[in-house]
């Protein structure tokens, strides 16, 4: 254990990886909206309530919307060619929640 102890290094996980992104109420989900963000991706599709109540934030300061899969699904299938599935989502930013 000490050989693996001298090769590696913690460092501190920044408080906010990006200015633009709301804190969530929940310090364990923030990596979800770190990630959808960083990743470039236009939605973060997910059940949870703290994740949800910073739609309107995400979408106005990051560019990315928070929805459920149930509005996902709705947006699909009122425009499909907004929406590719080859390896990442390019649905449109601009598309509108129904």
């Amino acid at each position: 254990m000490s050989d693996f102890d001298r090769l590696i290094s913690c460092h501190p996980h920044p408080k906010r990886a990006n200015p633009l992104l709301p804190v969530c109420k929940d310090g364990d989900d923030q990596k979800f909206l770190e990630l959808t963000f960083s990743a470039g991706a236009a939605c973060l599709i997910t059940w949870d309530k703290a994740l949800l109540k910073l739609s309107r934030h995400t979408q106005r300061a990051a560019s990315f919307r928070v929805m459920t899969p149930r509005q996902f699904i709705q947006i699909q299938n009122s425009t499909p060619q907004q929406i590719g599935f080859a390896g990442r989502s390019s649905l449109s930013r601009n598309a509108s929640l129904p």
